[in-house]
């Protein structure tokens, strides 16, 4: 008996994707029926929700180096969209982020793409006396819709991870430094001599270069170079 072999569907569901099994859906939005679509998406992934109207709100959800899915509703800009973007952007955090944009709304879509989002969403804010069946149909397709963009999205989300994990120990090592050490570094990366340094801290030249021994092996720096691209990392230099 032949079987005919199944043929595999061009559009990858969610439960064939990676998904993260740590973190939380961030959301920064005030749209009552988009909140309904991503409270049905976070128990489909058993993650937490956690909803703001800007980075005061969501600072805490967005701090840690875990894989969060970051939603960011730009048809609104008091749902806090932008500035959640230029809070990230201010501390180094790449979060690759989902934009919710209002069906055909180009700049918003081109202004969220700018500010770090990986894809753009249509949603309308839906109607005044909409069917509630319509609505349940439309708000099943949108939450497919948003988490196969998150699982698709799966290696720079891994990637946003990476670095902002390398981030925080880098501002771990740096803040373990004494404040002798880290005026040390900054004289480093500046490119002064040893000699410079010792005129300009009133020490001796050996107690420089036992400082700088100190801040390469604290900071874990292969070599100058190296330590020049930390500095610039934590926006030293």
């Amino acid at each position: 008996m032949r079987h005919r072999m199944r043929r595999q569907s061009a559009i990858p569901t969610l439960e064939s994707l990676p998904m993260p099994t740590a973190g939380v859906l961030v959301a920064a939005t005030q749209d009552a029926r988009l909140l309904r679509i991503l409270d049905s998406l976070a128990e489909d992934l058993a993650l937490p929700l956690k909803v703001g109207e800007g980075a005061a709100e969501l600072e805490g959800a967005l701090g840690s180096p875990d894989d969060h899915l970051l939603v960011l509703d730009w048809r609104q800009p008091s749902a806090g969209a932008p500035e959640v973007a230029s809070w990230l952007a201010s501390r180094q955090y790449r979060l690759p982020h989902l934009a919710i944009v209002a069906p055909c709304a180009v700049s918003a879509t081109v202004q969220a793409l700018r500010n770090g989002a990986f894809e753009a969403v249509e949603l309308g804010l839906g109607l005044p006396g909409q069917a509630a069946a319509s609505d349940e149909v439309e708000g099943r397709a949108a939450s497919s819709r948003i988490g196969s963009a998150f699982a698709l999205a799966a290696d720079q989300r891994r990637a946003a991870v990476q670095e902002r994990i390398q981030l925080l120990e880098l501002r771990r090592r740096h803040a373990a430094l004494r404040d002798i050490e880290r005026t040390t570094m900054a004289a480093m990366v500046a490119g002064m001599l040893n000699k410079q340094v010792a005129l300009e801290l009133r020490i001796a030249e050996r107690t420089v270069k036992k400082h700088r021994a100190t801040v390469v092996k604290q900071m874990g720096a292969a070599s100058l170079a190296d330590l020049v691209r930390m500095a610039i990392r934590l926006q030293l230099a």
